[in-house]
């Protein structure tokens, strides 16, 4: 089988969560792209899930099976059928638990690679607790920093993981007018200074921390309003909160909303809070659309934003910081402007989706054509 540049596979990908967010965006945007080029993609996920309906309105077969737990036999049994059945070139798992069901269903079949991405940016076990990342032929991160943990915690060979951050699909997210119709639909006046924040509602978010930072904001800047876009754990929560400070006027929580782009045209300046993070999606999603970034530093943030150049970086837990590195963007338009043209020079660049796409073919490319070599070999 020819493993040279326009080699099609046969791509398996698992998800074991039920879940919405950012790990399951980024699978979903790696099957759209791969499905662009060309290749032969199928999903295993859980019945019911959100990611298995948006993967079928792409077109790509789905099956569903929820895998308990690492050792669930019957899971283990029906994956491994499904590599054989499908032809699979490559099995890529997302989730711990999938990826152990899938590394015994990889070796027991015995064709494909067995590939991993490690999503989240929360440091993993100590080797002693956590053999899982020596079974795949190679490991993706979604940053640098999650890289450079598997590195320091596991004996793992350097070449064997890669950072991979999630591209931005350019198609969908680049600059454009606002649309004052839809301003005026989610309450807002056509002189509103909106800032937005576009994440699930869940406490490492740090949405409370915008609210600590609003008052300065808003006694400078009275026109300006807060989105909060998304839905989570958390609404019942930041809702109380928005209350006990009378701030409901200055804040509109939208809920979950699939017209991102729309909402980010009409955004001023966009803001990241969070105290823990990998690259957001919503990061490389405002840049691609030339809007200026205030963001926390943590997690792979400053692997995209060079503080003063494409954004600006304050630290974690900070609400006055918080406060002034918004009241120097709305303040200054034209500087806001300098970085969100600087932001979207970085993700045409370096962060479109075509060149994720074929990042992650290269991994492909590599771990097949060196499984290959070795059956040669035997």
């Amino acid at each position: 089988m020819s493993l040279e540049a326009d080699k099609k596979f046969t791509i398996l990908h698992t998800e074991w969560s039920e879940g919405w967010g950012g790990q399951e965006l980024r699978i979903l945007s790696e099957m759209k792209i791969h499905q662009r080029m060309g290749q032969h993609l199928f999903l295993l996920c859980p019945p019911g899930t959100r990611l298995g309906r948006e993967a079928e309105t792409l077109g790509i077969r789905v099956f569903n099976r929820k895998i308990r737990q690492p050792w669930d036999l019957g899971a283990i049994r029906y994956l491994q059928g499904l590599v054989e059945e499908l032809g699979v070139d490559v099995l890529h798992t997302h989730s711990s638990v999938d990826s152990w069901a899938g590394a015994l269903a990889a070796r027991w079949s015995g064709t494909p690679a067995l590939v991993r991405t490690r999503h989240i940016s929360v440091p993993a076990k100590r080797p002693w607790f956590n053999r899982l990342y020596y079974f795949p032929d190679a490991i993706i991160t979604a940053g640098e920093h999650i890289r450079r943990d598997l590195l320091r915690t596991h004996k793992i060979p350097a070449g064997r993981v890669v950072s991979i951050p999630t591209g931005v699909d350019t198609a969908f997210f680049y600059p454009r007018p606002p649309d004052l119709e839809l301003k005026k639909s989610l309450g807002l006046a056509e002189e509103a200074l909106v800032i937005s924040l576009v994440a699930v509602l869940r406490t490492q978010k740090r949405h409370e921390l915008v609210l600590s930072a609003a008052r300065r904001i808003i006694e400078a800047f009275p026109q300006a309003r807060f989105l909060f876009v998304g839905e989570g754990p958390g609404r019942e929560r930041i809702q109380k909160a928005i209350a006990a400070q009378g701030l409901e006027s200055f804040f509109i929580m939208t809920g979950h909303r699939t017209d991102i782009p729309e909402i980010l045209a009409l955004t001023d300046v966009g803001v990241i809070a969070s105290s823990a993070e990998g690259v957001p999606q919503f990061l490389l999603q405002a840049l691609a659309m030339g809007k200026p970034v205030v963001a926390t530093r943590v997690g792979g943030i400053p692997e995209i934003i060079t503080s003063g150049v494409n954004g600006l970086l304050i630290p974690p837990e900070d609400p006055q910081a918080l406060a002034a590195a918004l009241l120097e963007l709305l303040g200054a338009p034209d500087r806001s402007g300098q970085l969100g043209t600087e932001g979207r020079k970085l993700v045409a660049k370096e962060h479109t989706l075509e060149r994720m796409g074929e990042q992650v073919l290269d991994v492909y490319r590599q771990v097949c054509r060196e499984k290959k070599s070795l059956k040669t070999h035997d």
